[in-house]
């Protein structure tokens, strides 16, 4: 073979080479820069999710701090939940204090292993102080909860002081009265003596409440509609005469067997307000 045909042979075998080799430091060279970029795509996603949580658990801090700045033991239902909320108040600081400074990484000049590392810790952070936040959201939730439980207790407590009076100072009422009244007078007490005419059923009864005397016995007229919630401790029947304090409801239309729409007062009462009453 002639010498010039080797030399053109084993020059184009190294030109062939070269841009294999070329080809190869290309291609591995591409798939190192899309390795960096899904890295760095990873860190920025981490990163983002992060600081979503540091901002999230940096509220609930403030939060809780203000729940603690506005309210002692003493004002809610069970005392020992402010105890632990300052507890858990403590415990959340430290998780905040201990993740709050992976801002200064250089996700620039890092490498692929770097950033990775770098990810995992802040996947960790973040799983971390995203427990810390709804573990101290749900010791505030109670402490609220417990505030406006006992407000309730208070308030119904009061309100049964109340109505206490407003049956101690109850005083009777004419059916006229109580028929024209309405609506005005709803919600206020008065006391009544009447005969049960009707067993409506669930606790309700028509109840004749104007005596008229008779010779041999007395007679019953003006129907109201009496809801006994909770029920008596003596079982009521029909024709027994009753006394009792009950709450106007105002008035309430019902449609009679023959058609007729009949307007009658409404009252409520206790069964503890309703008792048999000897005279008949």
């Amino acid at each position: 073979m002639p010498r010039w045909v080797t030399i053109s042979l084993a020059s184009f075998v190294t030109v062939l080479l070269v841009g294999v080799v070329a080809v190869i430091g290309l291609n591995m060279y591409g798939e190192h820069r899309a390795a960096v970029e899904a890295a760095r795509d990873g860190y920025q996603s981490s990163f983002d999710d992060y600081e979503s949580e540091q901002d999230r658990l940096s509220k609930r801090l403030a939060d809780a701090q203000d729940t603690l700045d506005t309210t002692e033991a003493e004002d809610v239902e069970e005392a020992s939940l402010v105890e632990d909320l300052s507890s858990e108040h403590t415990a959340a600081q430290e998780v905040l204090d201990t993740y709050a400074s992976r801002g200064d990484f250089d996700a620039v000049g890092s490498s692929v292993d770097e950033l990775d590392a770098e990810v995992e810790a802040m996947d960790g952070a973040a799983s971390e102080m995203k427990a810390a936040a709804e573990i101290l959201d749900s010791a505030d939730q109670e402490v609220h909860d417990s505030f406006w439980a006992k407000k309730q207790i208070e308030a119904d407590e009061r309100a049964a002081e109340q109505e206490k009076k407003a049956k101690e100072s109850a005083s009777s009422i004419s059916y006229e009265e109580l028929f024209r009244a309405g609506s005005s007078l709803q919600g206020e007490f008065f006391t009544f003596e009447g005969e049960i005419v009707q067993d409506v059923g669930a606790g309700v009864y028509r109840v004749n409440v104007t005596k008229e005397p008779g010779y041999t016995m007395n007679f019953w007229e003006d129907t109201v509609l009496l809801t006994i919630s909770p029920a008596s401790d003596t079982k009521l029947l029909e024709d027994d005469i009753i006394t009792f304090v009950a709450k106007s409801e105002g008035t309430e239309t019902y449609e009679s067997i023959m058609g007729a729409t009949i307007e009658i007062p409404a009252l409520s009462a206790e069964g503890a307000d309703v008792s048999l009453s000897s005279d008949g």
